[in-house]
């Protein structure tokens, strides 16, 4: 062992001889032998097991509860030497078929050289008792895996890389990984998903790369244009990549000779545009020309039908149904029955489950088959039980293949595509707005070309969390046949819900604490007290008012996920006191959550591959998707597995280290509300970033409620919001194709 000053930087040399504590991101507790002395070391050591010898760097420090501590930065694991270290290694477990008898006669015949001979001349263990050619090798190759594992795990901990990716990339690039990282530490920004680039390139600095080197230009150009994503982009202007990638000290002249040589090899596809040159990744080009392609064609498709079969169709409708359509929803389901595309848009009360009902009542009755899908879960539920008629999530409905390998939406392999299009002739897609424009690609392509397409949806909700404003572009473009609908036909006395969100949409007040209504705003003048009210509303008020379930039927809906009135904060807020610890309720910690057993929580990325069941119909399947919302039913933390039950029945079995694809939501943000309903939602208003203080933000949360809005907050943060109809820049080029 290896000791300074306890104010310097130190390296320690031991055996791990147990682990203490662990979690799922990799932070272990354990205890470790150094043959003076046992030293607990902490810190993220995710692939350190019992038995490996290791060097670690890090400094000691004296913890108030369990005293002196070494905190770990970077760590090698190393070869064991010596006759008890060597035995104690490959008797570890670590090591397949070799049990402690085993390790000692391997050590008794080959001394200090036992690992050296393991590795390069195998076959010398044939000679040791109860090994055969076969199990030499096996043993050769476990020790070899070990070794290259330790090199590598010693070169991403060395260079401030989290040592839990590296089981990932040996599967990838086996015994090479580390000298492929090395030729090309760029490499890691596709390898490991969502790692920062100044953790990549600090790395490949490290290494000496010149700053001006092609291939880190083109990394970081490459990555700009996958960051663009989250804010909505399909392509970003070529002098805001020029602007962007400055920053990392390159000149204009490198940066467009770098987009010249990703053009040229393919990964980008560049496009001259009005003011200035439009930059794509390469498959995010393909998405949107195929969808501008794909649109124009199905929209050529005109239908001419018996005028009195339709008008029998629509009065038979409102027969069955006690509905006296106006006639501007008779001309909805007229555009929709005569037209390969069309959309129907209009705000809450107006009529668009009524069209869709209209429709598919109609279209049936024509001997078509008519389906049904929505971009989330939520909404497809909703379609299902409003139109008494099978709907599924988009997802679902392209039927997600059991062979995927990545999670990208753009990769995302359907069983359902050109080759084995969607059999029906009627296609209706509700809450459109929420399509982005790789969800649209995928689902166009599956499409037969003599389907009909209706698109429903708001206009004025928030576009898409994804890349792209497809409904909008396909609106501004003036190609396809619409139907606007601007009166609220639904009449409800009883609610100010539908009244306010069309007030907000013109740019008016609300009507706010009208008694026996249900439109409310409590005034607070600061976030503290805006926090003790929220909590006070969900807690008490609301449940005890109206014997709700405050988990399932109370939602809050918050613009942002920082502050004291953010998502992340009020969560742990809600969850201390709506699902309080228990000593009869289990716990994990996974990152920043702490997870509890009967707590709501919700998917945040889509998994393709997981598994579900359903026990009620005894159904099983693959796929749950951002969004989807559920009760977190039971930890083991023996077996490491969790289990949710989400609102539609399916139980979901995970894995420990998949907990990542889970949050709490007893809080969300507006943004992840899209496509949902909830009875009461509570909605903390108070200043934050200006692109979250907008109308439509304000307009989409308000709309998500089915029996009562409370707001809480300032009123002129009200107004200010109501008064902001800007809308955040999206560059999008599907008006142009």
């Amino acid at each position: 062992m290896i000791r300074g000053s306890k104010m310097n930087e130190e390296t320690i040399h031991g055996t791990i001889v147990s682990i203490v504590f662990e979690t799922d991101n990799g932070f272990k507790i354990c205890d470790l032998d150094t043959g003076d002395c046992l030293i607990t070391i902490k810190g993220s050591l995710p692939s350190v097991q019992v038995g490996e010898t290791i060097s670690a760097v890090g400094k000691f420090e004296v913890h108030k509860r369990y005293g002196e501590q070494f905190v770990v930065e970077s760590y090698t694991k190393e070869l064991p030497t010596g006759y008890d270290e060597i035995i104690g290694f490959l008797s570890s477990g670590l090591i397949p078929g070799v049990g402690i008898k085993t390790a000692k006669y391997i050590v008794d015949e080959f001394g200090d050289e036992s690992i050296d001979i393991i590795i390069n001349d195998p076959l010398q263990l044939t000679c040791v008792k109860g090994i055969s050619e076969e199990k030499a090798y096996k043993i050769s190759d476990a020790c070899m895996i070990h070794k290259d594992m330790s090199n590598l795990v010693g070169f991403l901990t060395k260079h401030g890389i989290n040592a839990k990716h590296a089981v990932k990339l040996y599967k990838k690039y086996g015994s090479m990984a580390t000298d492929l990282i090395k030729s090309n530490p760029y490499r890691l920004l596709e390898d490991i998903p969502r790692i920062r680039f100044e953790k990549v390139d600090a790395l490949a600095l490290q290494l000496d790369y010149p700053e001006n080197s092609y291939r880190r230009v083109c990394a970081y150009i490459i990555y700009i244009l996958k960051s663009s994503y989250i804010r909505g982009h399909v392509y970003l202007p070529l002098m805001d990549i020029v602007y962007n990638v400055r920053v990392i000290n390159v000149s204009e002249e490198d940066i467009v000779h770098c987009i010249g040589i990703l053009e040229e090899e393919g990964s980008i596809v560049v496009i001259d545009g009005e003011d200035d040159r439009h930059v794509y990744l390469r498959y995010m080009y393909e998405c949107q020309s195929f969808v501008a392609k794909k649109l124009k064609e199905l929209s050529a498709n005109i239908y001419h039908l018996n005028e009195d079969e339709v008008a029998r169709g629509i009065q038979s409708f409102e027969q069955q149904t006690g509905y006296i359509l106006a006639s501007l929803q008779k001309e909805a389901i007229r555009t929709a029955a005569s037209n390969g595309v069309s959309i129907i848009t209009g705000g809450p009360g107006t009529g668009k489950t009524t069209i869709i009902k209209g429709i598919l009542n109609l279209m049936t009755s024509l001997g078509q088959d008519v389906f049904l899908c929505a971009p989330t879960g939520r909404a497809s539920k909703r379609m299902s039980e409003m139109c008494n008629h099978e709907a599924k999530t988009i997802h679902r409905l392209l039927e997600v293949s059991s062979d995927i390998e990545n999670d990208d939406d753009y990769y995302a392999m359907f069983k359902k595509n050109e080759n084995e299009p969607l059999e029906c002739d009627v296609l209706i897609v509700d809450e459109s707005s929420m399509i982005d424009i790789i969800l649209m690609y995928h689902l166009l392509k599956a499409v037969n070309d003599g389907c009909r397409v209706v698109f429903v949806g708001d206009k004025d909700q928030l576009p898409s969390v994804g890349p792209g404003k497809v409904l909008k572009d396909m609106l501004d473009s003036g190609l396809f046949a619409t139907v606007t609908l601007n009166e609220i036909y639904r009449q409800e006395s009883e609610s100010l819900i539908t009244v306010n969100a069309h007030r907000i949409n013109n740019g008016q007040l609300p009507k706010l604490n009208v008694s026996d209504k249900d439109f409310f705003l409590i005034k607070r003048d600061n976030q503290e007290r805006c926090l003790d009210t929220l909590v006070d509303v969900c807690v008490n008020r609301l449940p005890q008012t109206y014997n709700i379930d405050p988990r399932r039927d109370i939602q809050v809906l918050i613009p942002t996920k920082k502050g004291i009135c953010g998502v992340l904060n009020v969560n742990k807020v809600l969850q201390s006191y709506l699902n309080p610890p228990s000593k009869h309720k289990k716990e994990r910690l996974f990152g920043d959550i702490l997870f509890r057993e009967g707590d709501r929580v919700m998917q945040i990325r889509n998994n393709y591959n997981i598994e579900w069941e359903r026990q009620s119909t005894l159904e099983y399947g693959k796929g749950v998707f951002n969004g989807e919302m559920g009760i977190l039913t039971s930890i083991d933390t023996k077996g490491k597995i969790a289990h949710v039950v989400f609102d539609d029945e399916r139980i979901v079995r995970y894995e420990f280290e998949q907990l990542n694809d889970l949050e709490l939501c007893y809080a969300i943000t507006v943004h992840k509300s899209q496509g949902s309903e909830f009875d009461y939602i509570v909605l903390p208003l108070f200043y934050t970033s200006p692109i979250l203080m907008t109308r439509n933000l304000l307009y989409t949360a308000i709309t998500r409620a089915k029996k009562m809005v409370v707001l809480i907050g300032k009123e002129d943060c009200l107004v200010h919001m109501i008064n902001n109809n800007t809308e955040e820049l999206r560059y999008t080029g599907l008006l142009r194709e």
